[in-house]
């Protein structure tokens, strides 16, 4: 009896080893506007797998005519599985990137592409962060959703059926993926609290599956509700005629079109906004210490603060007011992208700023007349830096 108590709690140890998990490695969804070219990433999540190669297989729909389908597009016009910032990013051997060929036709399939590689003999790498970047174009009309594979691949060629492993164990679990080409459509804050961008049941979807805003998406706030914005996000544009849309510090939005505040509605900065278009603001536009906020244009009849090390950065500026506080030594900052921008409103001058620059910090002096009517507001009483003006316009 001792004996079978005594094997039992050894085979109970033996059981109780934790066996390390596979590594995953996940797509995700990938959104493009028609005519759009961008790149995305694979990511590969692992507890301690070591690895000594990969061969990577990515298909898009069907893969095409050349793998018996019907679908052309999206296609892939790049991937990168070696260099900085990616798993494979030193003591690599030899590794060979590039679409499938089809030997009888002489063309490559632009809708699948393969990767090969292999570290140098006797090291290893961690099988965690990025695993590729994958360079997709929607060169095409319309809109679409196809599925992006790594398993599975090339089955309409011999052999057939690539799956996507690091040429020896361990053997992955691969998590395929979605891309999805969309025109711009509208997603309304629709919860009645405050939420978070990512909460997917918080936007009113209407015709589309449910997803929080990405590069094809109007987000609307329109309700008195704080949207809190975590991570690297981003959106088509960004309206706010009500309620707060508030960026947490190390957060990042981007916006691909024109944006606004609306008189009810706040932006407040503490990470990073940029925006390729024109941000017109007649509500508040507040940039925390150590936040950039990065606009063609910032216009309209609104607000904009900057705290101490804030920098607003963007072509023209035309506020009802700009607030610029403090001190000399770590001044809010505001920088026109001009070769020679005219200087309205600069503390104790009206010249010309250098090169890049829209405002200067020193002696705290009269504020230059400005052809407009503007508010001016000194955060500190100490030695600032100020430049405020109704109106800031690039000059060619």
């Amino acid at each position: 009896m001792r004996l079978a108590t005594l094997m039992s709690l050894v085979l109970l140890g033996v059981l109780a080893v934790p066996i390390p998990a596979a590594p995953v490695i996940q797509v995700g969804t990938w959104y493009l506007l028609p005519g759009m070219e961008r790149e995305f990433l694979i990511v590969v999540s692992s507890n301690a797998d070591m690895v000594e190669g990969l061969d990577l297989a990515v298909q898009i729909g069907e893969g095409g005519p050349l793998n018996g389908g019907t679908d052309t597009w999206p296609s892939i016009s790049q991937l990168s599985v070696v260099g900085a910032g990616l798993v494979f990013d030193q003591n690599v051997r030899d590794y060979i990137v590039g679409p499938l060929y089809d030997e009888v036709l002489d063309i490559t399939d632009p809708l699948i592409w393969r990767a090969r590689v292999r570290v140098e003999r006797g090291y290893q790498t961690l099988a965690l962060g990025t695993l590729a970047r994958v360079t997709v174009k929607a060169n095409g009309t319309g809109e679409l959703e196809r599925p992006v594979r790594l398993t599975g691949v090339a089955a309409g060629y011999d052999p057939p059926g690539l799956d996507t492993n690091f040429g020896l164990e361990p053997f992955p679990t691969v998590i395929n993926g979605l891309v999805r080409v969309w025109q711009p459509h509208t997603l309304r804050w629709n919860s009645t609290g405050n939420g978070n961008w990512t909460d997917q049941d918080a936007w009113d979807t209407g015709s589309y599956p449910a997803h929080y805003p990405n590069c094809t998406v109007i987000a609307v706030l329109d309700s008195p509700r704080t949207v809190s914005v975590h991570g690297v996000q981003e959106a088509y544009s960004l309206s706010v005629s009500a309620g707060e849309v508030s960026l947490a510090t190390a957060a990042r939005l981007s916006l691909l079109s024109a944006s606004s505040i609306g008189a009810d509605g706040k932006i407040s900065v503490a990470g990073e906004l940029r925006s390729a278009g024109p941000l017109t603001n007649n509500g508040l536009l507040e940039i925390a210490a150590g936040a950039t906020v990065s606009v063609t244009e910032l216009i309209g009849s609104g607000t904009t603060t900057l705290a101490p090390d804030a920098t607003l950065i963007a072509e023209s500026i035309y506020q009802g007011t700009l607030d610029v506080g403090g001190l000399a030594d770590s001044p809010g900052r505001v920088v026109l992208l001009s070769s020679a921008a005219t200087g309205q409103g600069v503390g104790g001058t009206g010249s010309d700023l250098p090169p890049g620059t829209g405002m200067v910090y020193g002696e705290a002096g009269e504020v230059a007349a400005v052809p407009e009517p503007c508010t001016l507001a000194l955060a500190l009483t100490a030695a600032v830096g100020l430049c405020a003006a109704q109106r800031w316009r690039r000059r060619s």
